[in-house]
């Protein structure tokens, strides 16, 4: 056999071996599990990279609690990165797309692209931030304020302790050098922004890092922190947006425009170093079997509304492990969205016999029994189901009394056929305590004042969910606040008196 001969069969052998390893399922490929004190990484990148990763995450968690008034972030609820190798169409992860963040009532999920651009993107930080912010004091910041300051330490870029951070990203610079800008007497007032076209969505994000970069340095001597206190009593007092604004800042809304404008084509960034990065070494790794990963992935695609792709992942996930409680209740909740309740119901049974301890496990049983009762047309089954539903939810508060959602589900049982307002007040009170940042507890919340006759109560509530939620979320808060608005009374619950004085926000 000539060398030529030798070559061409070695590399028919290779182009084989290639071909094979990429036709592995995505489960099938090298993942590994990494843990920090606050997050958890299933990466498909190598181990030095995902180590570097976590850290990356602590350290930039710190830099975010040296910019909030907390100096202690408890973690609320687990944050969970999955860095996948390349798109992953089924999440909808595909260009342009890089990365998304989704907030839930159980857990943070942020997902990442490892060829797109870096793990820890503009995005995650940004959404990130947002997430630790909303879950100080239960202050509802304006929208401008809430997406400029996430828009900040976004910027923020790492490196062995040391970080700069104040630079907008080129896109942003992109929109305030050639786009129109949107007057800051529209800006401020959210009443104005609703229903924004793409162009100006983009132009907001940009002059809203602009303009709190430009309060925060851009004027030697003054304190933006005591100004934004005030900023925030007047309109909890109910003074207009503008007036409000001119009155704390000391600034004319009419100048504002050009004062930004000037500040921001000179402004420089920031730098700093943390007094005590991470250490690495309270990072844990290990390797994840097939079963493990298909099931991360099957419920990724659950928790992220893509059931029709979950299904292979989760049905994997069975064939390589019968006994794999997370995929048993995936494929029970698959029956369950298609009312298949009798296939779906000993499945959820079997998963809290694997593991009877996961309060997981009995909330998402009781989620089942919920959905029983809101299909249900006979009223004996309706309370039937609701009182499984309960038991379930009795359980799962008995492993865990500080799980937000199981809190935020069992208060909404007493809102079902109108049962008692004031226990599901107080069970959604306790969730929203855990993780005000959570805009659907908010929503659950002001749906039961209302329906308890606490209608100003409501109105802060559906306030904050209209400014961080965009879509049907959105919309839904900001139809329950017009009919609030329009005074008088809402389903028969008559609206209750104001108080003289308005009570000054902790």
């Amino acid at each position: 056999m000539n060398f030529r001969t030798s070559m061409a069969l070695m590399a028919l052998t290779l182009a084989a071996t290639s071909g094979q390893a990429e036709a592995k399922e995505l489960y099938e490929r090298a993942w590994l599990e990494v843990r920090s004190p606050n997050f958890l990484v299933i990466s498909s990148v190598n181990d030095k990279k995902t180590r570097t990763l976590a850290k990356e995450l602590e350290d930039f968690r710190k830099i975010v609690s040296v910019f909030t008034t907390a100096a202690e972030l408890e973690p609320r609820v687990p944050t969970v990165l999955f860095v996948f190798p390349g798109a992953f169409r089924d999440i909808g992860l595909a260009d342009p797309i890089g990365g998304f963040f989704h907030q839930g009532m159980r857990a943070n999920y942020a997902v990442v692209r490892s060829d797109g651009g870096g793990p820890l993107s503009h995005f995650i930080q940004h959404e990130y931030t947002h997430f630790v912010v909303r879950n100080q004091g239960g202050q509802a910041y304006p929208r401008w304020y809430d997406e400029g300051f996430a828009e900040l330490l976004a910027t923020v870029n790492l490196r062995d302790g040391k970080f700069d951070f104040g630079n907008a990203s080129p896109g942003r610079l992109y929109d305030l050098n050639s786009g129109v800008w949107i007057k800051y007497a529209r800006l401020i007032d959210d009443k104005q922004t609703t229903g924004l076209s793409r162009s100006e969505g983009a132009m907001y994000y940009a002059e809203a890092w602009a303009l709190v970069h430009y309060l925060t340095w851009g004027r030697p001597g003054v304190s933006a922190s005591p100004q934004l206190g005030a900023y925030l009593a007047a309109r909890e007092r109910g003074t207009a947006a503008n007036t409000a604004f001119e009155e704390a800042f000391g600034v004319d809304l009419g100048e504002l425009d050009g004062k930004v404008r000037r500040y921001i084509s000179k402004a420089r960034y920031r730098r700093g170093t943390l007094k005590r990065p991470f250490d690495a070494r309270q990072v844990s790794m290990r390797k994840m079997a097939a079963d493990e990963v298909a099931a991360a992935l099957g419920n990724l695609c659950i928790v992220t509304g893509h059931h029709e792709a979950a299904l292979p992942y989760v049905e994997a996930a069975l064939r390589a492990n019968p006994r794999n409680a997370r995929a048993l209740v995936d494929r029970a909740d698959l029956y369950k969205f298609a009312d298949a309740f009798q296939a779906a119901e000993p499945l959820y049974e079997q998963a809290i016999a694997v593991e009877p301890a996961n309060d997981l496990h009995h909330l998402d049983f009781a989620e089942y029994w919920l959905d029983r009762v809101r299909t249900a047309e006979d009223g004996a089954a309706r309370a039937t189901f609701l009182g499984r539903a309960r038991e379930e939810l009795l359980a799962a508060r008995k492993l865990n009394d500080s799980n937000p959602e199981t809190l935020a589900v069992y208060g909404s049982t007493f809102l079902i056929d109108g049962q008692d307002p004031a226990a599901a007040v107080d069970a959604l009170e306790q969730a929203q305590q855990l993780l005000p940042s959570q805009a659907q507890i908010k929503f659950m919340l002001a749906s039961a004042y209302i329906t308890a006759g606490r209608l100003r109560d409501a109105r802060s509530l559906l306030a904050a969910v209209q400014a961080w939620e965009e879509g049907n979320g959105s919309e839904a808060a900001r139809e329950l606040l017009q009919k609030l608005e329009a005074g008088g009374s809402l389903d028969g619950v008559p609206e209750e008196e104001e108080p003289e004085t308005a009570e000054e926000p902790e």
